[in-house]
């Protein structure tokens, strides 16, 4: 099977391999373009976009940007782009509601599913969907938390407090995983994640 060179050559690809439907977005992920596979609102629709996304990446064929809620109808999907994810330009700045105040400075690791968070080594900052209480062993690692959404009153947020690790939550634009291994700085109180350049 040749390889898509379009996305909406990669929105037929997710159709006939995968019996996905998806379409091509231009607002899902700050690097650019890509095709978003959505499924709903609710925790079951999460749960089935993180399976989904695992067989997509089982594949080694396709670049799986992220999983997580699309920023503007809020359903949770998988981002895919071609190839592998593209670096947004650098230095920049995520902004979200700063939930437990303190700046740290740490190496970022973007972790989408709960199964990689082996990956998370003391003192680096974490970047994931969400969280609640399966993830508990990262507010033990963790230097500061980020999450792409959340309120004041999410378990994220209660739980920084507790630990006082700076967090911020409902962070946007929604990272790529292309981000992973940059150093940043967390701002709790500004609710801030600065990306450095390499």
């Amino acid at each position: 099977m040749s390889e898509p060179t379009t996305l909406e050559e990669l929105v037929q690809v997710f159709h006939d391999e995968f019996s996905l439907s998806s379409d091509v977005s231009e607002t899902a992920d700050p690097s650019g373009p890509c095709v978003f596979i959505p499924w709903g609102t609710d925790s079951r629709s999460q749960r089935y976009a993180e399976e989904n996304a695992e067989r997509i990446r089982d594949t080694g064929r396709y670049g799986v940007l992220w999983v997580g809620q699309h920023p503007t109808t809020q359903q949770w999907g998988i981002a895919v782009g071609l190839g592998k994810p593209k670096m947004p330009p650098l230095p920049c700045t995520f902004i979200g509601l700063g939930a437990s105040k303190g700046v740290y400075e740490g190496t970022l690791k973007v972790i989408l599913r709960l199964k990689d968070l082996d990956r998370l080594l003391p003192g680096d900052v974490l970047y994931c969907p969400t969280t609640d209480p399966r993830w508990a062993n990262a507010f033990e690692r963790a230097g500061a938390v980020v999450t792409q959404t959340g309120s004041l009153l999410c378990h994220a947020a209660i739980v920084c407090r507790e630990y006082r690790l700076p967090c911020v939550v409902n962070t946007k634009p929604r990272l790529s995983v292309a981000l992973d291994g940059l150093r940043v700085r967390v701002d709790g109180k500004a609710g801030t994640m600065e990306v450095f350049a390499p």
